[in-house]
């Protein structure tokens, strides 16, 4: 998981720390890599691949006329491990 300087400080962590992220749909443990490429406020977790499994946090929902999904957005909770 992509994660800001401010927001590693902010919660004491560290390169490849591991943390639990945890959504209102489910939780995982994933080590962070902290970045300037995502603004404070902001993680990122790549869903394309099955071993990350970041779309158990996610909304499965589908746009009914496009049979689209939405943005892969979800607000989470990240504590560490």
């Amino acid at each position: 998981m992509e994660i800001s300087p401010q927001d590693a400080e902010t919660l004491s962590l560290t390169s490849n720390d591991k943390v639990k992220v945890t959504s209102r749909r489910g939780s995982l443990e994933t080590k962070i890599q902290i970045t300037d490429r995502v603004p404070p406020g902001v993680v990122c977790m790549s869903f394309h691949f099955a071993e990350s499994a970041v779309n158990i946090l996610t909304d499965p929902a589908v746009c009914n006329m496009s049979v689209v999904s939405g943005l892969k957005v979800s607000a989470v909770r990240i504590e560490k491990v």
